[in-house]
C-alpha cells in the first residue's frame, strides 16, 4: 500500500531570504553595542589588574623584607624593589590596553583617603618617568615589610576610563588601600568628571 503526500514540506526561496535580511538588520543594529560593551570591559580589566599590581607589590614587600614602591603616571603603573643601599631595582609595568595621548584608561589621582575625588588628571601623573627617591613622591605608593603602607597612610587610586562619557557606570573606579593591612580594594560607579 502506498500512501501519497499531499504537501510539499520545507522553506521557499522567500521565506530564506526575509530571515537573513533579519539577522543582517539586527547584527547591524547590535555592532555598536558590543564596541561600547568591549571599552568599558577594557576599563574594568586594566582597574582590576592595577589592584593586583598593588596587591602583588604588598606581597612582595612582605617576603622579601623590603619596600616595594609602587609608582603611578597617567597610563603605566611601575613596581620598584628598594634595597637598603638606596637604590631601586624596577621589578614590573603595567601599562593601560588604550595609549592614547587624548583619551584612555587614564589613572587621575593617589591621594590620601578621606580626600576629595579630583575633578580631572593630575598634573603630578603626567610627567615623565623616574626611579623612587628616598622622599615621597605624590605618585609612590610605598608600601612596606609589615604589610601596610608608609607612615599606616590609607590611600585611594582614582583611575577614569576616558573613552566613556561621565555618566556612564563604568567610566570611574576607585582603588582603596589600606593604610596599616595594606588591604586592597576597588569600588567601581565612582563619579569622575
Amino acid at each position: 500500500m502506498k500512501t501519497k503526500r499531499e504537501t510539499e514540506s520545507g522553506f521557499s526561496l522567500t521565506e530564506l531570504m526575509i530571515v537573513v535580511v533579519i539577522l543582517g538588520l539586527l547584527a547591524a543594529v547590535s555592532m555598536p553595542m558590543f564596541g561600547k560593551d568591549n571599552t568599558a570591559r577594557k576599563g574594568r580589566d586594566f582597574v582590576r589588574q592595577v589592584a593586583q599590581v598593588v596587591q602583588r607589590a604588598r606581597f612582595q614587600a612582605m617576603s622579601d623584607r623590603k619596600n616595594m614602591h609602587v609608582q603611578f603616571y597617567r597610563s603605566r603603573v611601575d613596581v620598584y624593589a628598594e634595597d637598603p643601599a638606596g637604590t631601586y631595582v624596577m621589578l614590573s609595568s603595567l601599562s593601560s590596553p588604550i595609549d592614547s595621548a587624548t583619551q584612555t584608561l587614564a589613572i587621575w589621582d593617589l591621594l590620601p583617603t578621606g580626600s576629595t575625588a579630583p575633578t580631572g588628571q593630575s598634573s603630578h601623573l603626567t610627567g615623565a618617568r623616574a626611579n623612587p627617591s628616598a622622599t615621597n613622591d605624590p605618585n609612590d605608593l610605598v608600601l612596606t615589610p609589615l604589610g601596610g603602607t608608609l607612615n599606616n597612610g590609607s590611600w585611594t587610586i582614582y583611575i577614569r576610563n576616558e573613552l566613556l562619557t561621565a555618566g556612564h557606570p563604568d567610566a570611574g573606579f576607585a582603588i582603596k588601600v589600606t593604610g596599616l593591612t595594606g588591604y586592597v580594594s576597588t569600588q567601581s560607579q565612582v563619579p569622575l568628571p
